[in-house]
């Protein structure tokens, strides 16, 4: 079927004809109808009034961000307000606080008409109960950003209200959002900031501690440096010091955390720098705390001047290198060398050091052979025993006996027979070995055998007959066998006369050798006939030869009488070499406790071992080797002792250690300290973040006062600060731990290493004698109290002589021929060199007087050069032992009593004399005036102790604390353009804040701002060379606190307006 003629499935047309009519009926009346109008006016007014609340928001976050940053919280009060703050955060929370209630308050005067809908944002109210204020506080949320210029707050459950005709129509809960330019954290934070870095102590990290010790270890080097040179300082760290290293830390401290430093205080650092230089200059001006906050600190409305920039660090760090740390002085072996010198020669014991280790060993170890008896036997003829055979039948043998005979004949040597020493124990002479004689025998045993048979009654006696033939080589052997010392090296000459002294050099051992060996075993026959009977007498232990068999014994032969003194003349060379090794040592580690001369000297000896001992290729004969062997065995000593140094060094250096940790920082921070190793900290940039939100930031720190002084100031330097209230901003205070000449500090050091009564060295108290015979000297010998002490010391330190006299007539009774008069006289005339007791007595500790006795006692004895300058070497060594023991040391309370009454009498005559010249008095008359005086008493501790060793250096500590505290502290902080209103000041005043948190128009209290203050210190250490008097304090005061310490601020009534300020 087509498609045309199928009808199934079709629709008639005219169904779809009236279908579109009614279609279009229906759509024409729906167009003809008006449009149904809907009320909007509700969300459009909901959507403006939080819209408005944002706003709001903003203003609300400004305002609560100055008031905060004027009143900031930074202790929470125990109040029903105050506990609502987080301990750790109260800033954060009453700025959050603050937003709650200024936002509250700014949605309560605005709202939003719409058609008679009026729309409007509010907060719930807070109670005065702690869980209301803290719920409050928790509907808030704030966040630094764009690096502090802005801050991100988020307030949560603002509800949004549409009202009409005072019906609600519409509530909803938002979270409004604002970011607002206001750079409050960022002042509060670097502020906390700052604080934290002025309590940083020393090493832990940048802070005023590092600036501090940065400033100050300067100073302290260059100044102990010219006291050790002479200059006329008694006070190494002074508070003025102190003060001046604190604010100059403070500024750097400052730039490292706003990047911008407080103007005031810059200026105050100015004059700080040169008025603290003037006074240095004079080292013997008195310095008060006085007025010095009219020199240092501008009047508030002074503008300080724009030209010129504060001291910095690099130049004051810079400055003064060659008395600072890195100043490197020589420490030499010198007595060492001595002590090493004579005990050798007078063979006495040494610690580490073998017993028989002395000269006579080493010489005679030179002289050492052995000889030996090499023999050779072979057997010619070997004929047969006859064999026992019976007469007959029936006999029994019933005895036998053998008999031999010996018969010895000279025969000729066997040439081809070379005896050898290689099968016993080799020799340390180089291979020096010599054939004294040789000798052969024959020698031929015949023996004969009786033997006796038996039967019945009847008795036969037979005998036989047999013999044996052997040949005897023997050869006597000398082989040079010195004992280890020397370096191993061949010997030529030996066995005969010469080398280098021209002495017997071994050639009696051949006669020696043969008297023992040959002789006594009977002759050459006698060791023939003992050879082949295997009883040769061994002597001392059997060798063994080619073939046969051998005997050796130890034969020392005789030393010539110029061996000694030319070994010794040799030894006395050597010892001035040794002398004069030395080693640098900077000042810096001698400070850090990580200096230890003796083990670098002992490491510098063992590297230039081999030059020193100086062992040729071959030695000339026996008599060499002994010199060569004497140089080892000195070097021995002399390392040994170094050693003992050592250990005795790293023992005080512990100790020194551990006394500085009980005080601040331990051994590994003072090197850090010493070596400036230190974070000072980097200088951030002063804008912050200038494509943040809030734009650039600028911080500007203001102090009142800008710079801290030791003296109290007045309104006329703190603004606010009420009429007759003061206010002391700084508190210091610095110790001297080793005061002169020892102190507490001092014995805790020494006290395992000396005895247990506490006295001083004989150097020390001489010293301090000198320096009061100069002081009184100058004084015009008026001060009665001066007077008594040092004659106290006088007689003191003449005892202390008395054992020094002694040692040195008992060496020239056992050196010289002088008699008793004599000596007595040559003692005596050589302390007439020195005018005093005290200058005698150092004479005595320098090796002096020494040298004055040897040369007397060299005119009286005649003595060669030679004899003289061994015995000044026995006597410095024997009087420098002496006056390191106790009984030449000085009690150490007259020292101490005469040593501070020496200080104040010399303090007072600068004083006098400087106020007197009305300040016209010249550097060079101060210096005249004062050095000898309290430049010459002793100060510091000996790096190591009298009685242990020498002297390698003076080191002394002190331990600074410093305390201050801003009466107001405040941060200028400026956000975007000058016309946005976006800057603000932080203020840190120590004022209470309150805040009306429940609008009843009373302020509860949230806290307390509290002032900006900081505790911290370092502990500075100096060393100095060890000659001279020392480094330290000598002005009498050990511990020198300024006045209010330890509690800086307000002094004066009235103190609750001062404590409060009106501000």
């Amino acid at each position: 079927m087509r498609l045309a003629e199928d009808r199934r499935a079709r629709v008639p047309f005219a169904l779809v004809g009236v279908l579109l009519l009614v279609g279009s009926a229906t759509f024409a009346a729906s167009l003809a109808q008006p449009p149904v109008r809907e009320d909007r006016s509700v969300g459009v007014a909901m959507d403006r009034a939080e819209a408005s609340a944002t706003t709001e928001l903003r203003s609300a976050v400004r305002e609560a961000a100055r008031d905060a940053a004027r009143r900031p919280v930074t202790a929470a009060a125990n109040t029903t307000a105050g506990r609502a703050l987080n301990e750790s955060t109260p800033f954060r929370d009453a700025l959050r606080l603050r937003i709650y209630l200024a936002a509250r308050e700014a949605f309560a005067s605005s709202s939003v008409d719409r058609r008679g809908v009026v729309a409007s944002a509010t907060l719930s109210g807070v109670e005065e109960t702690t869980a209301s204020v803290r719920t409050a506080k928790r509907r808030v949320g704030v966040e630094s950003v764009g690096g502090g210029s802005a801050v991100r707050v988020v307030l949560r459950n603002v509800t949004i209200r549409a009202e009409r005709r005072d019906r609600v129509v519409a509530s909803e809960r938002e979270t409004l959002t604002a970011t607002v330019a206001t750079p409050v954290l960022a002042a509060h934070d670097r502020t906390v900031e700052y604080e934290r870095r002025l309590n940083a102590a020393p090493l832990a990290g940048p802070g005023l501690g590092n600036h501090l010790s940065a400033r100050l270890y300067p100073i302290a080097w260059a100044r102990g440096g010219a006291q050790f040179g002479g200059a006329p300082i008694e006070n190494v760290v002074s508070n003025r010091h102190v003060e001046f290293a604190t604010n100059g830390g403070l500024l750097a401290t400052q730039r490292n955390v706003y990047g911008r430093t407080d103007r005031g205080a810059r200026y105050g650092y100015r004059v700080a720098a040169g008025t603290v230089a003037l006074h240095d200059l004079f080292a013997g001006e008195v310095v008060t705390e006085g007025n010095r906050a009219d020199e240092f600190v501008p009047p508030p409305a002074l503008e300080p001047p724009r030209q010129g920039t504060p001291p910095t660090l690099t130049a004051e760090r810079n400055g003064g290198t060659d008395s600072g740390p890195n100043r490197t002085f020589t420490v030499s072996v010198n007595r060492t060398a001595d002590l090493a010198y004579l005990s050798l020669l007078d063979g006495e014991p040494t610690r580490g050091v073998a017993r028989s280790d002395d000269l006579d060993a080493a010489l005679g170890g030179a002289y050492r052979a052995e000889a030996v008896l090499l023999t050779r036997v072979r057997q010619t003829r070997n004929e047969d025993r006859p064999p026992a055979t019976a007469p007959g039948a029936n006999w029994s043998l019933v005895r036998e006996s053998v008999s031999t005979r010996t018969v010895v004949r000279d025969t000729a040597v066997d040439e081809r027979w070379r005896p050898t020493t290689a099968g016993v124990e080799g020799s340390r002479g180089g291979g020096s070995d010599q054939t004294f004689t040789r000798f052969a025998r024959y020698v031929v045993e015949r023996h004969t055998v009786t033997r006796t048979w038996r039967r019945g009654s009847e008795t036969v006696r037979r005998e036989s007959t047999w013999a044996d033939r052997h040949r005897v080589d023997a050869a006597l052997r000398g082989r040079y066998r010195p004992t280890a010392g020397a370096p191993n090296r061949s010997t030529r000459p030996l066995f005969r006369r010469g080398g280098a002294v021209d002495g017997p050099n071994l050639a009696d051992v051949r006669g020696a050798a043969r008297s023992r060996l040959v002789d006594g075993n009977g002759g050459r026959d006698g060791v023939a006939r003992r050879a082949v009977e295997g009883s040769l007498d061994s002597g001392s232990r059997l060798g063994v030869g080619l073939g046969g068999g051998g005997t050796e014994t130890v034969v020392r032969g005789d030393r010539p009488r110029t061996l000694r003194p030319w070994v010794a003349a040799d030894l006395a060379d050597l010892r001035e070499r040794v002398r004069a090794v030395g080693v640098e040592v900077s000042s810096g580690a001698v400070a850090a406790g990580d200096a230890n001369p003796p083990a670098a000297l002992a490491s510098r000896l063992r590297s230039r071992r081999a030059s020193l001992v100086d062992a040729p290729e071959t030695y000339d004969g026996a008599a060499d080797r002994a010199r060569v062997a004497a140089r080892a065995a000195y070097l021995d000593r002399v390392l040994a002792a170094l050693d003992r140094q050592a250990a005795d060094q790293s023992t005080a250096n512990g100790r020194l250690g551990d006394l500085l940790a009980e005080r601040g920082p331990g051994p590994g921070d003072v090197r850090r300290l010493v070596a400036g190793r230190y974070d000072e900290g980097s200088t951030p940039e002063s804008v912050v973040d200038a494509d943040a939100p809030g734009g650039s930031v600028t911080l500007v720190p203001d102090g009142s006062p800008g710079y801290l002084t030791l003296s109290p100031t007045t309104g006329r330097h703190v603004a606010g600060l009420p009429e007759g209230a003061s206010y002391r901003p700084l508190a210091a205070r610095n110790v001297n731990l080793f005061t002169v000449p020892y102190g507490d500090a001092a014995d805790a050091v020494l006290e395992p290493l000396l005895a247990e009564e506490k006295r001083v060295s004989l150097r020390t108290g001489a010293a301090t004698l000198v320096a009061a015979n100069r002081t009184l000297e100058r004084e015009g010998g008026s001060n009665l109290t001066l007077q008594r002490r040092r004659t106290r010391l006088r007689k003191a330190v003449s005892r202390g002589i008395r054992p020094v006299d002694t040692a040195a007539r008992a060496t020239l009774a056992r050196r010289t021929d002088l008699s008793k008069r004599e000596r007595v006289a040559v003692v005596t005339a050589a302390g007439r060199e020195w005018n005093g007791v005290g200058r005698r007595a150092l004479a005595a500790t320098n090796g002096s007087f020494a040298r004055a006795v040897a040369a007397e006692a060299r005119t009286r004895a005649d003595l060669s050069a030679r004899e003289a300058n061994t015995l000044s070497v026995r006597l410095r060594v024997r009087i420098g032992s002496v006056t390191e023991r106790s009984a030449a040391s000085v009690p150490q309370a007259p020292t101490n009593r005469t040593a501070v009454a020496t200080q104040a009498v010399s303090h007072a005559l600068v004083e006098h004399a400087v106020s007197g010249a009305a300040g016209n008095l010249s550097e060079r008359a101060v210096e005249r005036l004062a050095g000898g005086t309290y430049g010459s008493v002793p100060a510091g501790l000996p790096v190591l102790p009298p009685g242990v060793g020498p002297t390698y250096g003076v080191v002394n500590a002190w331990t600074v604390d410093v305390r201050g505290e801003y009466r107001r502290f405040a941060v200028r902080a400026r956000s975007g353009p000058p016309s946005d209103g976006a800057g603000l000041t932080y203020v840190r005043d120590g004022a209470s804040v309150r805040l009306d948190v429940d609008g009843d128009g009373d302020g509860e209290r949230l806290g307390a701002n509290e002032r900006v203050s900081f505790r911290t210190g370092t502990v500075v250490v100096v060393a100095v060379p060890p000659w001279g008097t020392g480094v330290g304090d000598v002005d009498g005061v050990m511990n020198e606190s300024s006045e209010g310490w330890p509690r800086p601020g307000c002094e004066s009534e009235p103190a609750q307006a001062c404590e409060t300020g009106g501000v």
